[in-house]
């Protein structure tokens, strides 16, 4: 085998991250508190929102998580960031919204920018 056939497509290249400062982090095992429950009221989730951002501000890998709920447009609570806020800052999470979500969307001025990453259409034959 080649190494050219080694190579990973340039698309994958781009998702592939590095986590380890996942192990860092301090919300490690408290997934409940930074994911919202199915039919979670928005009072609940406010109080729920308030208490992960509290651990994210002292969290020694903050900055790497907010980039990671970026960059792969994440639902939850990332880098003490909510999908709201991220949705604002035009990182909007991809799937399923909340109405909320879609709101901060649209105060964004549109969906949500796309990263286009030049990868070849199937349907297009050369």
């Amino acid at each position: 085998m080649s190494t050219a056939a080694r190579i990973p497509d340039a698309a994958l290249i781009l998702v592939i991250e590095d986590r380890e400062w996942i192990d860092l982090a301090i919300c490690r095992d408290q997934g409940p508190l930074f994911f919202e429950p199915w039919g979670e009221r928005p009072s609940a989730r406010q109080r729920r929102e308030t208490r992960a951002k509290s651990l994210c501000a002292v969290c020694p890998v903050q900055a790497a998580c907010l980039e990671a709920g970026r960059r792969n447009r994440e639902s939850g609570v990332w880098g003490g960031e909510t999908e709201e806020e991220r949705a604002r800052a035009g990182f909007a999470p991809r799937g399923n919204a909340r109405r909320s979500v879609i709101a901060a969307r649209k105060e964004n001025n549109d969906e949500a920018p796309t990263e286009h990453h030049d990868v070849p259409d199937n349907h297009e034959a050369a």
